[in-house]
């Protein structure tokens, strides 16, 4: 089996509102019409994000999507493309402990594989509902988008 050159892995906790926001984003891609490229995989890791090492290994890119706790508007996005994660965007991800630890795994195990970070600023995480805040949920279409975009670059 051919592994194809781009996987969009979408992560979080459903069952806590706005942390689900990469799956949903994720989710949306899959329901949607709109075109994904031939050579792009799409995952919802959910809360496993370290079981998805293997599926991450042997690939050109990986986008990550997931809820992006920092101070700005709930649904703001921010692309963090690969090589600002070098240039310092790396402490966005200070409250995500396991991701960084995924992250580092990942280049230490294939080595120069492209790692872009699409993240919704959410506005709730600590409810216990399947709903995405208004805010979040308004901001899903322009995720996707943004996410297609990191997949064809």
């Amino acid at each position: 089996m051919d592994v194809k050159s781009v996987l969009i892995i979408g992560i979080g906790n459903i069952g806590r509102m706005d942390d689900g926001a990469g799956v949903h984003v994720v989710k949306r891609i899959i329901s949607s019409d709109k075109p994904v490229p031939d050579d792009v995989d799409i995952i919802d890791a959910g809360c496993a994000i370290y079981d998805v090492l293997p599926v991450m290994m042997g690939r050109r890119k990986v986008i990550i999507v997931d809820a992006l706790n920092v101070d700005d508007i709930p649904g703001s996005i921010y692309r963090v493309p690969a090589e600002d994660f070098r240039d310092g965007y790396w402490n966005l991800l200070s409250r995500s402990p396991e991701l960084r630890e995924i992250i580092f795994q990942l280049h230490a195990v294939s080595g120069d594989v492209e790692v872009e970070f699409v993240g919704i600023v959410p506005e709730d995480v600590s409810g216990c509902s399947l709903e995405l805040t208004e805010r979040v949920r308004d901001s899903l279409e322009k995720a996707v988008d943004v996410t297609l975009a990191a997949a064809v670059c």
